[in-house]
């Protein structure tokens, strides 16, 4: 037999489809790179990150976000949320148009 293949719009729409296929239990969790402590929300990681013994170095490769970093990543994630969960195709123009702009502004 052949194997079909599968693409999804979003995670809560691969998440519902593997809910529905599989019987395994499937959950998120956030986890320290330093002590391998795992969390259920990022603002707990983050706490924990703050006070966790054990230091990892942050590459080069990978500058500590700015404020203005951090702000627009939050809009961009609060605006993919509600993409994914109302399956709008204009909230999906809407988001790329937004981060077009956004881009360039930055290499401005």
């Amino acid at each position: 037999s052949k194997a079909k293949s599968f693409f999804f719009s979003s995670k809560k729409t691969l998440m519902e489809h593997l809910e529905g296929t599989l019987k395994i239990e499937s959950f998120f969790v956030f986890s320290c790179e330093s002590c391998n402590s795992n969390f259920w929300t990022n603002e707990d990681l983050l706490s924990h990150t703050a006070s966790c013994n054990k230091t990892s170095e942050m590459s080069e490769l990978f500058p500590e976000d700015t404020t203005e970093d951090s702000r627009l990543r939050e809009i961009l994630d609060n605006l993919k949320q509600i993409q994914d969960d109302s399956q709008c195709s204009s909230c999906l123009r809407y988001n790329e148009s937004f981060q077009k702009h956004i881009e360039r502004h930055q290499r401005n």
